[in-house]
């Protein structure tokens, strides 16, 4: 193991230029597996980042906070993010994991970004202060020039959503999840739909989205969800498999979350 250097910033000015050449640390469990790798972190506990703020339908909620925040502040959160949180890891591992070590870590099997994937998402980054859809985020998070610091992220509760998942045991992570949310009222309603269960990253359906807002069937719009993991085959699950459930989960959280 390399001689880790270890930096403990109280300014975030200074933690966004130590970021460019060590890693964020905030819960550690994301790190911990590559220490080996690591010659540099920087401890952001001290920068402020572990609020959790619910005003009307907007919840914004600090980088540095832990997962297990979410199940604290269940009164003020849709359940459907309530039972993601609750999927995604158990409650030692929930009070370890921060946001933004998940956002950066987690893979399409996550229960917790497939549902923010439909909560509108938006995710604040240093430097420059700038704003970015987790869609958008999660095509960008990797790569040599990925020097990033994330300092809050936030998300804009529905009008309804609705989670659903299947599993090898009800405890597990997910071999596919789908979620849909509805945005809006009357013509300008809108509903969001997401699929989680494989690669790396949840997917937007946004062909299905369309079909919704066309007016297409449901029948159609499970279509548009089994073409879209029609490729979807890995250790777990078959693609024929994955393609099947993703059109059956996909009309059943719709036909919940339009009631």
């Amino acid at each position: 193991m390399p001689n880790l250097k270890y930096f403990r910033p109280t300014k975030l000015d200074d933690a966004i230029d130590l970021i460019q050449n060590a890693e964020p640390l905030a819960g550690g469990t994301s790190i911990t597996p590559r220490r080996d790798s690591i010659p540099q972190v920087v401890d952001v506990q001290d920068l402020g980042m572990e609020e959790f703020h619910v005003e009307g339908e907007r919840i914004e909620i600090g980088a540095a906070c832990k997962l297990q925040s979410f199940i604290e502040h269940g009164e003020e959160i849709p359940g459907a993010l309530l039972t993601a949180c609750r999927l995604e890891a158990g409650l030692n591992m929930r009070q370890m994991s921060s946001l933004a070590g998940t956002l950066v870590e987690a893979d399409g099997r996550s229960s917790l970004l497939t549902v923010l994937m439909v909560m509108d998402t938006s995710v604040v980054i240093e430097p420059g202060t700038v704003s970015i859809s987790l869609e958008e985020f999660l095509h960008t998070r990797e790569g040599p020039d990925a020097r990033f610091l994330i300092t809050k992220v936030i998300l804009k509760k529905p009008k309804g959503m609705v989670f659903d998942y299947v599993a090898r045991t009800p405890a597990d992570r997910p071999i596919v999840c789908a979620a849909a949310a509805l945005h809006g009222e009357g013509e300008r309603a809108k509903i969001w739909i997401a699929l989680g269960g494989y690669g790396t990253g949840p997917i937007r359906i946004h062909e299905a989205e369309e079909a919704m807002i066309k007016g297409r069937s449901l029948d159609k719009v499970s279509e548009a969800a089994t073409r879209a993991y029609a490729q979807a085959e890995d250790a777990f699950a078959s693609a024929e498999y994955r393609g099947h459930i993703a059109g059956v989960l996909v009309q059943r959280v719709l036909k919940e979350v339009k009631v």
